[in-house]
């Protein structure tokens, strides 16, 4: 199982990560200018050991309510190729936000090995939120694909 503080570590090492911080469930952190949040689960008698990589992205339109915007999130979760999921969260200050997570528990696998050494576990530690935030952002593709629509179906009816 992989700890926080060794995510901490990892991450630490990474030149474009900023802002790296303990929260109340994780740890959260940017890197580059993209928003961050990382969740480990602990294996459960049912459950293997899980972790959770979510990016906010800010609504690329003002959706008429905010029914429209989570049927484009819905739209996204049952189109995209990717594993993520898709959810709409209503602000008063701008057009909303688009929440995309990524869960996982097979990805973990290789950090039960013991015969890993230090180097190698960072290594893989990095390569796999990596991966994970780079799903999430071609889900947000995805999701500008259909957004791209919505307008175009909304401005041919007016």
């Amino acid at each position: 199982m992989i700890e926080l503080k060794e995510v901490k570590k990892s991450l630490s090492s990474v030149n474009e990560v900023s802002k790296l911080k303990d929260t109340d469930y994780g740890i959260s952190f940017y890197y580059k200018e993209a928003f961050t949040d990382l969740r480990v689960y602990a294996k459960e008698s049912m459950i293997s050991s899980r972790i959770e990589i979510s990016n906010s992205f800010q609504s690329p339109h003002d959706f008429n309510s905010v029914f429209d915007a989570d049927s484009i999130a819905k739209v996204v979760n049952l189109t995209t190729t990717t594993p993520c999921k898709t959810i709409f969260v209503e602000s008063k200050n701008s057009n909303g936000a688009f929440i995309i997570k990524n869960i996982s528990s097979d990805k973990l696998d290789v950090f039960a090995e013991d015969n890993l050494s230090e180097d190698m576990l960072s290594n893989n530690l990095k390569l796999t939120i990596f991966k994970m935030m780079l799903e999430n952002f071609a889900c947000y593709k995805d999701l500008r694909v259909v957004v791209d629509k919505y307008k175009a179906g909304a401005q041919s009816e007016n």
